[in-house]
């Protein structure tokens, strides 16, 4: 069975390897840049919802969301709904 290593020291023993340096640069400059993504997309629907009069700063306040779903869904689809 091989020797237990602490977390501290697997970190060390990556971060001395150049190739997985370079992967996991790659790999956050592909997530900073999904998440740049998002955080723009993000900006037009709260753009939206707020010109539906909803108060909201994220689209995670529309997690567990008590006012008008209606209006929610008229912002995100840009349509009416069928009571109206």
């Amino acid at each position: 069975m091989s020797e237990r290593i602490t977390a501290s020291q697997l970190m060390d023993t990556l971060m001395s390897d150049p190739e997985f340096v370079r992967s996991e640069q790659e790999r956050e400059a592909h997530r900073m840049k999904a998440a740049g993504i998002l955080a723009e997309e993000e900006a037009g629907l709260v753009r939206e919802l707020r010109g539906a009069g909803m108060n909201v700063d994220s689209v995670w306040d529309l997690v567990g969301w008590k006012g008008d779903n209606d209006a929610a869904l008229r912002a995100v689809t840009g349509t009416r709904t069928a009571a109206e």
